[in-house]
């Protein structure tokens, strides 16, 4: 029996929108991992706890407010193919969130620059990023400053 269509078959290229925001907690939802045994905090996730290295960890959704720790201006043409075609600069921050793990993400809405110092409070939103291959748009989270 021959295969009338072989490359519906293992195309690594067709990608389901659905399914990253099922499977992908970390980029879209802010899910990481507490130790249930000392209580440290983990994003991304992780199996082991790397403070206690026990086993018994659980997912644990962070709430998505924070503090900068740092940041930094990125002045780069648009590269077309990392799908950041609308935007010319970008502000790179990592962020302490409130629960203790720091994140590095894009500061977004950001009309003046003098706005953005260290210890301003951020909160995570959701921002598309890209189109994949089958015309969906890719999300990922971003921080904005708190009005």
């Amino acid at each position: 029996m021959s295969n009338q269509f072989p490359e519906q078959l293992s195309n690594p290229t067709i990608e389901s929108t659905l399914r990253q925001w099922h499977e992908y907690d970390g980029l879209h939802r802010l899910v990481g991992t507490v130790c249930n045994d000392c209580g440290k905090k983990f994003f991304p996730k992780r199996f082991v706890c790397a403070n206690c290295h026990s086993l018994n960890v659980l997912p644990y959704q962070f709430s998505g407010k924070g503090v900068i720790v740092n940041f930094d201006y990125q002045f780069l043409p648009p590269v077309k193919i990392l799908g950041f075609r609308e935007e010319l600069n970008r502000v790179m921050i990592v962020v302490k969130l409130e629960e203790g793990p720091t994140v590095v993400s894009e500061l977004v809405d950001v009309s003046n620059p003098d706005e953005v110092k260290n210890g301003a409070e951020v909160h995570m939103v959701i921002r598309k990023i890209a189109r994949s291959n089958n015309s969906d748009y890719k999300y990922a989270y971003k921080f904005e400053i708190e009005p």
